[in-house]
This record gives structure tokens, C-alpha cells and sequence, in this order.
């Protein structure tokens, strides 16, 4: 006798019900970090600078620290890093007065007054403070990637003069090493 296949209809099931409200929670940009005044407005400036507008700058810049070790312990290294850099940590009162909506967020006011999330601390900057940041790190970025190109085309330099190439030259083979570098102007 031949083998009996049987269809089994496999439905999944919700245990609260059948009926699904897009809207609640499925919006993929709020994750638990989300500032209500903050995220929202910085995506929309996002999305304007990408359509070639000029959108108005942020008040501020908001940025949550780690503010504990794994095991809980209180670690304050990178809220120096972060004050260094001229960032503090904002009171629940200042940030709402800034236009920020902390009660629809996962954070919670800690008893210092400060906003906590998790292990983590807000933290902002003035939006001058927060611009010479930035530039600071795309000069030191674009220092450091000079410099590597720099170095790698020393090297092929090196190499080609190893082989007794000539810059400009193709030898018998052919084979000279040349970068060529689609940044340069």
C-alpha cells in the first residue's frame, strides 16, 4: 500500500485578536532612543538636505552616553569624553522647555534630574558646538585619508622604481602600478 499524505492547514494565530492596526508601533523610524522634537525634526532635515533644500539647522545635539558598566557600576568616562567636547546633561525641565517631548519616549527622569535611558544618559551640545564637532571630525577624516593615499602611492612608486620603471614609462611588460583616484580634482 502506498503512503497516505495528509494536508494539515496551519494558521497563525494571534492570541489578541485578528484585527491589526498598522499604525500602533510600526513606525521605523522611532526606536527607543526616539526625542519627540528631536528625531522627528532631524529626519525631516535629513530628508530635505537630500532633496537639495536648505532646511533650518537644529537647536541642539542630542546624544545618549553610556553611563554604566555591564554590571550596573556607575562609568563616567564617556560622559567626560562627551563635556570635553562641550556637551552637558540637560534637566527633564530644560529639555522640555527646548520643545522636547521626553514623556512620549522610553526615557525616564532619574532622581539627579537628568535623562536616563537604560545605561545610558542624554547628553546635548549647542548647535554651534555641535557644528565645530562635526567639522572638526570630517578634517581630522580627511587628514587621515590623505595621508594613506599619500602613503600608497610612495609605495607604487617604490615598487615601480624597484622594477626600474620610470613614472610615465610601460616597460617591456606593461606593468607599472598607477592609482588613480577617483576623489581628486
Amino acid at each position: 500500500m502506498g503512503k497516505k499524505t495528509v494536508v494539515v492547514e496551519v494558521r497563525e494565530r494571534s492570541p489578541w485578536g485578528e484585527s491589526v492596526d498598522d499604525s500602533v508601533g510600526s513606525d521605523p523610524g522611532r526606536t527607543s532612543t526616539f526625542v519627540g522634537g528631536y528625531s522627528d525634526k532631524r529626519t525631516e532635515f535629513e530628508r530635505e538636505t537630500a532633496a537639495g533644500n536648505n532646511p533650518r539647522p537644529l537647536q541642539h545635539r542630542l546624544h545618549w552616553a553610556r553611563a554604566e558598566r555591564p554590571n550596573g557600576e556607575a562609568d563616567g568616562r564617556r560622559i567626560a569624553y562627551w563635556k570635553a567636547k562641550g556637551y552637558r546633561k540637560p534637566t527633564w525641565e530644560e529639555a522640555a522647555a527646548a520643545g522636547y517631548d521626553l514623556a512620549s519616549s522610553a526615557a525616564i527622569r532619574a532622581p539627579d534630574g537628568s535623562i536616563r535611558l537604560g545605561d545610558t544618559v542624554l547628553m546635548w551640545a549647542p548647535a554651534a558646538t555641535a557644528a565645530a564637532h562635526r567639522k572638526r571630525i570630517r578634517e581630522d577624516t580627511k587628514a587621515a585619508s590623505d595621508a594613506y593615499q599619500k602613503r600608497v602611492e610612495d609605495a607604487a612608486e617604490d615598487a615601480n622604481r624597484a622594477m626600474g620603471r620610470k613614472p610615465g614609462s610601460r616597460g617591456a611588460t606593461g606593468a607599472v602600478f598607477e592609482i588613480e583616484s577617483v576623489n581628486k580634482k
